[in-house]
């Protein structure tokens, strides 16, 4: 089972993550959904995922096996976003009356509109991403960061940040371009 994690940078290039949770991942609920966002004039919570490590291997594998495809390995680089508009994504979703979703599916959007929200003061940017089992992020995609909480982060064998899911994701501030990427 795949788990859905919010990826963070600051304006110094520090990145971090913390794992979200499994349930927005099993309820597929862009495929419920993204009619409804787009209608108001929003973003589907999709635009802000970016493919994992291992889809991108996958996705370049096919397209070089096809060999007709020109690609490049950048174009499979996460596509880090502002988080002002995936706020009001969540709170739209959130908002939901018709068939609002079960209880942790409004948990894991609760919890990423609250790491976002911290973000969005400080103009971090961040994407999500849904990692397999024993899936991790590039040592070059995930650096040394800096947080303002009391739960020290740990550094894994490839270099990756890891808290428990429960740990608040604290970013320092970080500047995007024009189009509120970074």
């Amino acid at each position: 089972m795949r788990t859905l994690h919010i990826v963070m940078r600051d304006a110094g290039g520090q990145v971090s993550h913390q794992a979200i949770g499994r349930a927005i991942v099993a309820a597929a609920i862009d495929e419920k959904v993204t009619r409804s966002t787009l209608r108001t004039g929003l973003l589907a919570l999709a635009f802000y995922q970016s493919h994992s490590p291992r889809q991108a291997a996958e996705a370049m594998r096919t397209l070089a096996e096809l060999g007709d495809v020109d690609f490049e390995e950048r174009d499979f680089d996460p596509q880090w976003c502002s988080p002002d508009q995936c706020i009001r994504t969540i709170d739209v979703l959130l908002g939901r009356k018709g068939r609002p979703f079960s209880e942790s599916v409004r948990a894991e959007l609760v919890q990423i509109r609250q790491a976002l929200a911290e973000a969005s003061g400080g103009d971090c940017t961040f994407y999500l991403v849904e990692l397999g089992p024993g899936e991790r992020l590039a040592a070059h995609d995930v650096g040394p960061a800096q947080h303002r909480g009391s739960v020290a982060s740990k550094r894994n064998r490839t270099g990756a940040i890891s808290r428990p899911a429960n740990q608040r994701l604290h970013p320092t501030a970080a500047g995007t371009d024009a189009r509120g990427r970074g």
